[in-house]
């Protein structure tokens, strides 16, 4: 259509508020936006259903179908997709129109057949992704486009969805909007120079989506956005001052968003909301009035040093860390106890060997409270504390320990020069919340596309000590109950784990986060039998592949540390430490129905130890992030380091907490909770 645009012309009118301008991205000043009020109008646009392949589409009244105080009609190419149940199988066809106006026939490939479902249209033609079944129910795949081209006057074709559905033959279409605009003008001398416009927001705004065919017409007031989905919509082209501009978003509602101008020579300056609540509705325009971009794009600020530069790989292998309950008066100690941390995690294998493959950022940003947010357990907070990323947990409930996970990913998206000059993606970059808060814990919230932020107090230093479990399956065969108690001496053997939050942080940060290591530890309770560990077969990014659902060594993850020449390898390397790899039943949280391939490590007591396996499951990871191929097991091996620092000795001083200095007694603990897979 010549303005693209189905639209209920409200006009929901949000102030820019100037904000902190971060290191690597300069701001300029913000002219406050004009009010533009509209009258709510109603707009329809409708198609009859013939027994044929040809429709007739319209609107009820062009007069009511503006943009921009231009009627809506639609042009030549125009085309729309219809989805429908025949034969005992959805189906699809295409109507396109040949020419334009406010009335058009439009032509499509055959009829369709219906249930009492109906009949689906999704305009345009462009944004339909497919048929995919989900839960069991057929949906259309949709897609909102990230980057739009800039339109003077209308929004960018193909970038306005909506949506209609006819319960039977007789009806009329009445195509809805499915997304929200926002409008905008550009002044100042620099326009011509500006080559894109950014919205960046706290919520999905664009990507793919999913619309059930099962179901009446949704209403659209929130997106459904699939975990591919961005937080961001670029607007592309040669911008004129004066003219109306607009970009389609989903529906959605932003703590704090922003505005980022760019020009050919990739200078950018930000306009930032941070203390204003952006709602964009379907159907309504959000009016940004005019933007006044000044004289002279400004030079961006140089880009801090990392606390960690890579130095190896195709690409830096990246890692994020930020604060969450200091305020600006602790950042100094967030920044020591980040570097301490990091320290630790890197003085642990593969971690160590590899450390020149990784590019770790230390960011800040304070708080208005000290601590964290403390929950009943069940995560609705009982005391609130004032805390930037919104973190919160209940005192000995773990498993509700979460944070605002769209306000971390859209900071880190924004802060990380990694991400910000376009080499990462947020799904490439493992994030780290440091916070300042005395209560134990410690948990990994993961993505099947391999986003993921990990969360570890860090307010106190008192020494911490956890045990291997006190009785396990009594075989690698056994079947509930059938348990054993585990001895003095081979707990002895075992070695004991004492340490402080920086093991936890090596274990949630180093094994889940990064590593997508599952946990090897066990409760005295069960699974229900066997079933596939969750993660392994239908992440894009496998998690949890040091687990295994079956004893039978040539079926479980690891086959390959029992292959004749690796075996031999190793054997000639160091037969005594290689030699802890097997089969040991308890995982997962479960004490049966799962394996895993050696009897201790930091999965399991928090230990600066990774098994060998594992260690191989981090290498493997390090070189896809590091845009290299994943190593052969010789490779591996050659610079694989087997000690465990409690068993074989040689642990640094880095790691021990203060507390064993000052001999304060440790204290025991169990296991933090199990990482949340969140999709």
């Amino acid at each position: 259509m010549k303005k693209y645009a189905l639209f209920t012309l409200w006009a929901v009118v949000s102030l820019l508020v100037l904000s902190c301008a971060k290191d690597h991205i300069t701001e300029s000043a913000v002219e406050e936006p004009a009010v533009d009020i509209w009258t709510p109008v109603p707009l329809t646009k409708v198609a009859a259903l013939p027994g044929s392949s040809t429709v007739q589409a319209g609107f009820d009244n062009a007069t009511k179908s503006v943009l921009n105080g231009s009627a809506v009609e639609w042009s030549a190419g125009d085309a729309f997709i219809m989805a429908g149940y025949s034969g005992g199988y959805y189906s699809t066809v295409s109507y396109t129109t040949s020419a334009g106006g406010a009335l058009a026939s439009f032509n499509g490939g055959g009829t369709i057949s219906y249930t009492e479902n109906g009949l689906h249209c999704l305009y345009p033609s462009s944004s339909f992704a497919g048929l995919t079944t989900i839960g069991g129910l057929m949906h259309i795949c949709a897609d909102i486009p990230t980057v739009q081209d800039a339109t003077p006057g209308s929004v960018a074709p193909g970038a306005n969805l909506s949506y209609a559905q006819a319960a039977t033959q007789s009806d009329d279409l009445h195509f809805k909007n499915m997304l929200a605009l926002i409008k905008f003008k550009l002044s100042g001398d620099i326009v011509n120079q500006v080559k894109s416009v950014t919205f960046r927001g706290i919520s999905n705004v664009a990507g793919a989506f999913f619309l059930s065919l099962s179901d009446p017409m949704p209403a659209f007031e929130t997106g459904v956005i699939s975990s591919t989905a961005q937080r961001t919509v670029t607007l592309t082209g040669d911008f004129v001052a004066g003219e109306d501009y607009y970009i389609a978003l989903a529906p959605s509602v932003h703590d704090g968003f922003s505005m980022v101008f760019e020009n050919s020579d990739g200078s950018q300056f930000i306009k930032k909301v941070s203390t204003k609540t952006l709602t964009l509705t379907r159907s309504h325009i959000t009016d940004f009035g005019t933007i006044s971009l000044g004289s002279d794009f400004p030079t961006p600020d140089p880009v801090p040093a990392p606390y960690m530069k890579a130095t190896a790989g195709a690409k830096s292998v990246t890692m994020v860390v930020i604060p969450d309950g200091f305020t600006e008066a602790q950042l100094d100690d967030y920044e020591t106890k980040a570097k301490s941390g990091i320290d630790a995690l890197f003085n642990t294998e593969p971690y160590k060997a590899y450390k020149n493959y990784f590019q770790v950022w230390i960011l800040k940003q304070a708080s208005n409270e000290s601590g964290a947010n403390i929950t009943d357990g069940s995560g609705n907070i009982t005391t609130h504390r004032d805390c930037y990323f919104g973190s919160q947990w209940g005192d000995g409930s773990y498993s509700d320990m979460r944070a605002n996970s769209d306000k971390v990913y859209a900071f880190v998206e924004e802060n990380c020069p990694d991400i910000a000059d376009g080499s990462h993606s947020i799904n490439e970059v493992a994030v780290l919340i440091l916070i300042n808060d005395d209560r134990y814990g410690g948990i990994s919230h993961n993505t099947s596309v391999g986003r993921t932020y990990c969360m570890v107090p860090v307010g106190s230093d008192a020494p911490i000590s956890w045990s291997y479990p006190a009785t396990e399956a009594a075989s690698v065969t056994a079947v509930p109950w059938d348990t054993r108690t585990v001895t003095a001496s081979e707990k002895s053997e075992l070695g004991s784990s004492i340490g402080s939050w920086r093991n936890t942080l090596v274990h949630e940060f180093g094994g889940h986060s990064f590593g997508k290591l599952g946990d090897e530890y066990w409760y005295n309770s069960t699974l229900s039998g066997l079933s596939p560990v969750n993660g392994h077969s239908w992440n894009p990014v496998k998690f949890g592949l040091n687990l295994s659902a079956t004893d039978v060594q040539a079926n479980t993850p690891w086959a390959e540390l029992y292959e004749a020449a690796n075996v031999t390898a190793m054997n000639g390397k160091d037969a005594a430490k290689y030699g802890r790899i097997g089969v040991f039943q308890g995982g997962d949280v479960s004490m049966f129905y799962r394996w895993r391939s050696e009897k201790i490590s930091c999965m399991i007591d928090n230990r600066f130890y990774f098994s060998t396996w594992q260690r191989r499951l981090i290498v493997n990871r390090i070189m896809g992030l590091a845009g290299l191929t994943e190593p052969t097991f010789a490779d591996f091996l050659a610079k694989d380091v087997p000690d465990d620092p409690i068993r074989d000795g040689g642990g640094s001083p880095v790691m021990l907490p203060e507390g064993l200095v000052n001999n304060i007694p440790p204290k025991p603990m169990p296991m933090p909770a199990p990482p949340v897979l969140e999709d």
